[in-house]
């Protein structure tokens, strides 16, 4: 279904004032449910006179879809077609006062400056104040429809310069009315549509299903296209099945979604009581066969890479786009990630979605490093002269989709013996039982590909008992890792984009434990330089801590305090 062109058909119709009205009786309406009454009937209102324009509608949601025009000035903050408007309450007012031509020291000017004594005690946000200076200067009768705002608005942000936005925004304030002007300028500054009703209430209102269903796309027009095909019989269904319908929908490449997400834990026991009762649920109680997957809980950005030959994509776990920071092209500019970790791929992979952790690498130190450290992977310059010690460098987990398959629903240790063959690993060599190796022989370092650019992240897998959980989770917090990731590796363990309940992913860190952490009052005295292997490297890693003491260094001089050390501690942060 071409969902901006239907919507567009229905919304050129309904005028730009019924919406406005509609946000006026839900803003007075006490009560999420009867504000949700009240919007679930203006939908419905929208549905029937979208189907009144054709007998019949080859999709069996399309009067829903229809809804697209609307649900982008409803919840914009979902909307991520349309970019971010960048005009606050002090820019915004300059334009008003420009476009509408208010003398600047005006009394009218002055109040949306916010310099009027007392005018914020007497209304409720800027738009109110605006709205009391405009509704004498403005037309009486609606002209715009909800098409023609959303063009506006999108013309709006597009703006490159001071002038096309104050160009737009005058000819915006020509064609509309005082009250029209209050929504829009409550849209433009807070980036909501200011009903009171939050992007969920909202969602539920327009589908059962888009909750779920938006939970995968993280945006309003995949998930007006993907509600467009779901049969209204199945309407009722589909509340609350939010994992089948969320493992239902097909990831796509090039199209960001949100990632499978890790429930907390806060003991082993806790942990290993989940894992068993999730999986007894999907296998009519029969838990023998549990195997759990360990890995190293990584601090840094999660990352989505979709790869098709030589282009490659990067989104955050919010779907925002980072393409232009580690580069588009893997045959081009080798100074991006892109081009360095293209060669890095087995000949047999075309196009794949792999899910992981971007982190950071130190050319100083030669190793991966936490987000916490100054240099920024979102937004990494490499012609920042600070900076040239570190570089982005991405450890892969998962692979969801290869060589035009798609493989969300196969478990996850058949992803993993994928993911590495995707690189040239070998996979059989890569299962390993935790069991098997000794305290000393464990190692969850990530697995180079390309030393610096790209890695797999390294696994064991183990049965379902505590004593395990704790043996590995023990190991990384004495290897300076934020914490240890628990899977169900076993059939069934599909990805689930967007999923965190009984997803079968579980996170446990040191902070989450009681009693595992302490805050100490001390300062550090000394430090301890770095040691690999034989060589000692310039950079201190380890501090001396010290606390003090009542009494002096001596009795003749009563000034000088007496501290004592005590301890050593390990520095994963920058001071």
């Amino acid at each position: 279904m071409d969902v901006i062109f239907e919507s567009s058909r229905i919304a050129k119709n309904v005028s730009f004032t019924t919406y406005c009205r509609l946000l006026e009786k839900l803003a007075s309406s006490d009560g999420v449910k009867t504000k949700e009454k009240i919007l679930s009937k203006f939908i419905i209102l929208w549905e029937t006179q979208y189907l009144a324009l054709d007998s019949i509608s080859q999709y069996p949601c399309g009067g829903r879809a229809s809804l697209y025009l609307l649900l982008r000035l409803l919840i914009p903050s979902h909307d991520r077609s349309r970019k971010a408007f960048g005009l606050r309450e002090q820019t915004l007012s300059r334009l008003i006062i420009k476009a509408i031509g208010l003398a600047p020291n005006s009394l009218a000017a002055r109040k949306l400056s916010h310099i009027h004594p007392n005018i914020i005690h007497r209304q409720t946000d800027f738009a109110d104040v605006a709205y009391t200076v405009l509704k004498a200067r403005s037309r009486e009768d609606s002209v715009l429809s909800v098409k023609d705002l959303n063009a506006h608005l999108d013309d709006l942000t597009t703006a490159e310069s001071y002038q096309m936005r104050l160009q737009v925004l005058r000819s915006l304030l020509q064609l509309t009315t005082a009250l029209e002007q209050k929504w829009i300028i409550r849209l433009i500054v807070k980036r909501d549509s200011g009903c009171g009703l939050s992007g969920k209430s909202i969602l539920k209102c327009f589908h059962p299903a888009a909750v779920s269903v938006f939970e995968v796309t993280q945006d309003l027009l995949p998930l007006c296209e993907r509600i467009a095909n779901i049969p209204s019989s199945n309407i009722s269904m589909l509340t609350g099945l939010a994992n089948d319908l969320s493992n239902s929908i097909n990831v796509t490449l090039f199209v960001p979604f949100r990632p499978m997400l890790c429930e907390r834990a806060n003991s082993g026991d806790m942990l290993v009581n989940a894992a068993l009762h999730l999986y007894g649920k999907q296998n009519q109680g029969d838990t023998k066969g549990l195997k759990l997957l360990f890995e190293t809980k990584f601090d840094g950005e999660r990352v989505q890479l979709h790869k098709s030959s030589n282009s490659y994509r990067y989104w955050s776990r919010n779907r925002l786009e980072w393409t232009a920071s580690y580069g588009e092209d893997g045959t081009r500019d080798f100074d991006r990630l892109s081009a360095q970790l293209h060669c890095g791929f087995a000949q047999h992979v075309t196009d794949c979605i792999l899910d992981g952790e971007m982190m950071i690498f130190s050319n100083w130190s030669k190793s991966i490093m936490s987000k916490s450290t100054k240099f920024d992977v979102k937004r990494s310059s490499y012609q920042n002269p600070e900076i040239d010690n570190y570089q982005p460098c991405f450890i892969v987990f998962d692979i969801l989709y290869l060589n035009s398959q798609l493989l969300t629903s196969k478990s996850l240790l058949e992803r993993k013996h994928l993911l590495s063959e995707a690189f040239n690993l070998n996979s059989t060599s890569l299962d390993t039982d935790l069991f098997m190796d000794s305290d000393e022989s464990l190692d969850f370092k990530p697995i180079p590909i390309i030393d610096g650019i790209i890695y797999v992240s390294k696994w064991y897998t183990a049965s379902a008992h505590q004593t395990e959980v704790a043996r590995a989770f023990n190991h990384l917090v004495n290897d300076h890792q934020e914490g240890l990731i628990v899977k169900i590796a076993d059939s069934p363990s599909p990805y689930l984009p967007g999923i965190r309940t009984d997803s079968g992913w579980w996170k446990i860190k040191p902070d989450y434990i009681q009693g595992l952490l302490e805050d100490l009052d001390c300062i550090i005295v000394g430090g301890y330089f770095h040691h690999r292997g034989n060589k000692i490297i310039t950079r201190v890693n380890h501090f001396l801590c010290a606390v003090r003491g009542d009494e002096s260094t001596s009795e003749d001089n009563f000034n000088l305090t007496r501290f004592y050390t005590f301890c050593k501690v390990f520095n994963i942060f920058r001071g």
